[in-house]
């Protein structure tokens, strides 16, 4: 890594993961997790200026499904936006060496 261009890279390859990491944690429940809060499933209490939510029923293999569609989800954006900007990077690198010539 020596140069500043292959910093600027990495570093902004760390920025956007830990955006994505971030929006994935941040985002709204799915459906069957806020149904289940509805049903009184979900106990929340509250502490002082904090609350707490404890699950009373936790369904391990309803939590790994969730996970893992989100990680699905995640690696086919992230596939299909690096198809993008390698094609965008070789449109470039192609009008410049017709410039150049």
């Amino acid at each position: 890594m020596g140069s500043w261009r292959s910093k600027i890279l990495f570093t902004l390859i760390i920025y956007g993961a830990g955006f994505v990491t971030a929006v994935y944690f941040l985002a709204p429940c799915p459906v069957q997790a806020s149904d289940q809060t509805q049903q009184g499933e979900t106990i929340v209490r509250s502490h002082g200026a904090q609350t707490v939510t404890d699950n009373a029923s936790i369904n391990s293999q309803e939590w790994v499904t969730t996970v893992r569609t989100g990680i699905d989800t995640c690696i086919r954006f992230a596939e299909e936006y690096a198809l993008r900007a390698a094609d965008l990077i070789r449109s470039q690198m192609g009008q410049g060496n017709d410039q150049s010539d």
